[in-house]
């Protein structure tokens, strides 16, 4: 995890991901949200440029295949299924930077996150490349989904 957060600093955007590294690994973040406030994230992170039926999977644990080699890397979110899509795919986000699974690459001229993460057995459950500028826009979805959410319950 050292080597992501040196990199960060390196590349002088370590001090813009404070606040979003506190929501990461707040276990809460989805406390009192229903299925419909995270199914609307999940539509509009599915709605960022890039993703779409070639570079976004999440299916069962026998229908994703994750990239042997990472040498040739290029935009993909591929996610096994579980507790819910944008719930999976955040909680993907703060595993792999948690464990260590997490580092900035270099494709075609704009540096990506690559993101692997494991299910508790050891089998891969995701395989992650895309803009770092993502992580943050991921994090203004969420923020601005849960404004919405309080502002609704008032």
């Amino acid at each position: 995890m050292a080597h992501l957060f040196r990199r960060l600093d390196e590349i002088s955007i370590y001090q813009d991901w404070a606040d979003l590294f506190d929501w990461l690994f707040d276990d809460n973040r989805f406390k009192n949200w229903t299925s419909g406030y995270v199914g609307s994230l999940a539509k509009k992170i599915k709605r960022l440029p890039h993703v779409g039926n070639n570079t976004y999977r999440y299916a069962k644990v026998d229908e994703v295949v994750f990239p042997t080699s990472q040498n040739n890397r290029t935009f993909c979110i591929l996610m096994t299924r579980g507790d819910g899509e944008a719930k999976d795919l955040i909680r993907h986000i703060r595993n792999g930077i948690a464990h260590g699974n997490a580092k900035i690459v270099n494709v075609s001229g704009e540096r990506y996150i690559e993101i692997l993460d494991y299910s508790k057995g050891g089998r891969q459950s995701a395989y992650l490349c895309i803009p770092v500028s993502y992580i943050q826009q991921i994090y203004q979805l969420y923020e601005d989904v849960n404004r919405g959410r309080i502002h609704n319950r008032h």
